[in-house]
């Protein structure tokens, strides 16, 4: 995994905990003298409104949940900025010790604090989460995403603010100008504009989005992205018929006439 190195923060004593500015923080050369000031910033856990995506974001919300915070690890610190800028800085002490001297140490630490029956009593849990942290940090030299779950769910998530936001009023849009040639044209219009409750073209959306074939996009820190135009244009006039007249969905030897 790359890391961007920075150098410490305006020159001053960093705080344990909390957060630091992006533009308060310098971007080092590969011919910095490093020192225990500096701060690296793992690229899979960083973006913005322009960069990363719903991996990068998956990662920055998980890592920080698990190792940022005033009861977490010291030493870490989140990142913010202008454009939606989101990162995590680690200083230099928790990631120049390498995993074999951690393992070393937590033995050593083992031995120190287990009880007469051998047990480890759980005494130096800043160290065990130090350990976590940096595999959790080479895992994703393997694999970019650290949690899979919290991935989906973030990306639904963003499908469904893109639809409320935008999608579903282009999806209207874009109806009306596949049909703009016929017959259906008027009634749609006018089904469309008296409309107070959106279950019946967001059934149609989702059904044309299948048939269709098409698929959310993301948009490397903008969100999610679909091809509307294209699931608009797999709508034939049978859907528009079913879509206006809520009967016609009903096959005619399912209805039911009523009795005399």
């Amino acid at each position: 995994m790359i890391y961007q190195s920075w150098s410490n923060y305006k020159d001053e004593l960093l705080q344990d905990q909390g957060s630091l500015y992006m533009g308060d923080m310098r971007n080092v050369s590969p011919h910095h003298t490093k020192d225990a000031d500096d701060l690296y910033m793992p690229e899979l856990l960083s973006g913005s409104d322009y960069s990363g995506g719903s991996v990068t974001e998956s990662n920055f919300r998980v890592f920080k949940e698990l190792y940022v915070g005033d009861d977490k690890l010291i030493g870490i610190w989140e990142v913010y900025g202008g454009y939606g800028t989101y990162g995590i800085a680690i200083s230099r002490e928790l990631m120049t010790t390498t995993i074999v001297q951690l393992h070393a140490l937590r033995n050593e630490t083992y031995n120190k604090y287990a009880d007469l029956k051998g047990e480890y009593t759980g005494e130096n849990k800043h160290l065990e989460m130090w350990i976590e942290m940096r595999e959790c940090l080479d895992n994703l030299e393997n694999y970019p995403v650290i949690d899979e779950d919290d991935m989906s769910q973030l990306e639904l998530e963003q499908q469904g603010e893109a639809y409320e936001s935008w999608g579903r009023s282009d999806f209207k849009r874009e109806l009306l100008k596949h049909f703009q040639d016929s017959d259906l044209y008027g009634p749609l219009e006018d089904w469309l504009d008296c409309q107070t409750a959106n279950d019946e073209i967001d059934q149609l959306f989702y059904k044309l989005e299948s048939e269709s074939n098409t698929y959310w996009e993301d948009q490397s820190g903008a969100g999610q992205w679909i091809d509307v135009e294209k699931i608009a244009q797999t709508a034939n006039e049978r859907d528009i018929v079913e879509l206006l007249d809520p009967l016609e969905r009903i096959p005619q030897e399912q209805m039911r006439l009523p009795d005399c």
